[in-house]
């Protein structure tokens, strides 16, 4: 736009030249004069054109004109066409909003609530969708071996030995007389001696006694077994049998303490070594599964561990190696979830008629795993679905819907989708204040709450 200041007629008068410069005050602070008029350097001094004086009290009327500047209108046609494809739905909008009469009508129709229980097989092998059957299979991991050196805190300590010696047995019976082996005899020191042999000892004959030799132990082991000479002396066991030590019993020794590999050692660094081992076997188990699969069964681990030398034996450092094997079954968590989805699916159609379908993604839970077969590794898995069903119109009803209630009144059109199975409720909403869907069907949009 142009614009440029002109003044209203003015009556001419004589009046004196003026002695300051007219200073003239506008609100437009940001205007700018064009006219076509020849440039500064090509125009007269304004003293050389005639002037009018103004009349006294004659008020200066200043008035703006504003001319229409056709560059404008080219400049926005060319924005328009630099815009292209995005001014095309802004135009459509407008068009729409504007120039055509529209409705909207949102149906509300009815959700149900269905659960049901599914019973499918996990197997090894190739799976049989017909038969309800998802792959399974068995991971298994051994890692690596892991050493530990320890020293021993275990004490053990040798049993007592028993002391050994020599019986002289007396008979002074005239007849040969025999003392088994295992006779108890008892020394002054309260130490109890066995015979080890059975003997025979010839008859007396008056002057002088038959006699034999047997040898003996101690029943008590230790140092108290070494018992002197004559520690037994005296009649025994069987009449005219007359017994005694002639020479000290000997070897006898007290338990002796020594340092060993006790059990807890073994323990304790056996679960040092296993604890590590066990996250890293956990870890390449989850590394083989599959993106689509979960556990079946709990991860199950066996231990080899081996302790040089053994629990017990005499040691003051040991080695202790240990080495995990673990294993987990494992199914196809995302074929299971489709099997059941589709026969979700069609127990819905089964139970509710055509045109229910899930609302939202149907919820599964797995009740009871079973193993079945442990030779071909075959698991039941008890599983219970739900979810809402909700009554959804195909694409061609909704089109025939629109056809239906095209040109009625809200009211008529109401009543109408109200009569439809699966319909519980409707909102028509115009577009502008009408009371009357538009007659042309494309005009009426539908949409499912």
């Amino acid at each position: 736009m142009s614009e440029h200041v002109t003044t209203d007629e003015l009556h001419p008068k004589q009046t004196d030249p003026l002695q300051t410069p007219l200073v003239i005050e506008s609100d437009h602070t940001a205007s700018e004069a064009t006219h076509t008029q020849p440039s500064p350097e090509q125009e007269p001094p304004i003293l050389a054109y005639a002037t009018v004086p103004l009349a006294p009290g004659t008020p200066l009327v200043i008035r703006r004109e504003f001319h229409f500047n056709s560059w404008l209108l080219v400049a926005a046609l060319l924005l328009v066409i630099l815009a292209g494809e995005h001014i095309s739905p802004v135009i459509t909008y407008i068009q729409t909003t504007y120039f055509h009469h529209w409705a909207h009508v949102t149906l509300f129709t009815t959700q149900k609530t269905l659960r049901t229980n599914y019973s499918f097989l996990a197997v090894t092998g190739t799976a049989q969708v017909q038969q309800k059957q998802i792959a399974s299979r068995l991971l298994t991991v051994t890692t690596p071996t892991k050493t530990q050196s320890i020293q021993t805190t275990g004490i053990g300590h040798t049993p007592p030995v028993q002391a050994t010696g020599s019986l002289t047995f007396y008979n002074e019976a005239p007849y040969v007389q025999t003392v088994q082996a295992g006779t108890v005899l008892t020394a002054s020191s309260g130490v109890q001696i066995s015979t080890d042999e059975t003997v025979s000892i010839a008859a007396g004959n008056g002057s002088t006694n038959g006699s034999a030799n047997a040898p003996a132990h101690t029943i008590q082991g230790g140092t108290g077994g070494n018992i002197p000479p004559l520690a037994i002396n005296g009649f025994c066991c069987i009449t005219g049998i007359y017994v005694k030590n002639t020479s000290s019993f000997t070897g006898g020794e007290d338990p002796q303490a020594y340092p060993m590999v006790s059990k807890e050692d073994a323990d304790s660094a056996t679960k040092n070594l296993t604890t590590p081992l066990d996250s890293q076997a956990k870890n390449t188990l989850v590394g083989q599964m599959q993106s689509s699969e979960q556990q079946l069964t709990p991860v199950h681990c066996s231990l080899t561990a081996t302790v040089s030398p053994k629990v017990g034996e005499k040691a003051t450092q040991a080695t202790v190696t240990v080495f995990e094997t673990c294993s987990v079954q494992v199914y196809d968590y995302a074929a299971l979830a489709r099997l059941t989805t589709q026969q979700f699916t069609q127990d819905t159609t089964a139970k509710f008629g055509g045109g229910f379908t899930p609302k939202h993604d149907v919820t599964l839970a797995i009740e009871k795993i079973s193993l079945l077969d442990s030779r071909h590794t075959i698991y039941q898995l008890a599983v219970t679905a739900q979810g809402s069903v909700i009554f959804h119109p195909s694409a061609n009803q909704l089109q025939n819907l629109t056809q239906v209630i095209a040109g009625k009144s809200i009211s008529q059109a109401r009543t109408e989708l109200l009569h439809m199975k699966g319909i519980e409720g409707a909102y028509i909403q115009p577009l502008d204040n009408s009371q009357t869907l538009p007659t042309d069907p494309n005009q009426i949009t539908i949409t499912i709450s």
